[in-house]
């Protein structure tokens, strides 16, 4: 029975974190770390390694970690537009 209580309870909370984040974001309000490189140093960066640039000196270079380089060269791939 206090099973049963207890996750109904996890439930509730879960629903009302929920509902509290879809608020928050209904405000302009985003979660999360905000990010390390804006668009003109991610196209930069793009362009650099386009022209051959190493991911470790790229990494060095803006401050971040190889695999955010990564990351933003393997989004860039999927849009174009970027």
């Amino acid at each position: 029975m206090l099973a049963t209580l207890a996750d109904l309870n996890a439930q509730f909370v879960a629903a009302n974190t929920n509902d509290g984040l879809a608020s928050a974001r209904v405000r302009g309000r985003v979660g999360g770390r905000p990010p390390k490189l804006n668009d003109h140093q991610i196209q930069d960066l793009i362009q650099q390694h386009a022209d051959g640039a190493r991911v470790p000196v790229l990494a060095k270079k803006f401050k971040v970690s190889p695999a955010t380089v990564y990351r933003l060269l393997s989004l860039s791939a999927l849009d174009p537009a970027r």
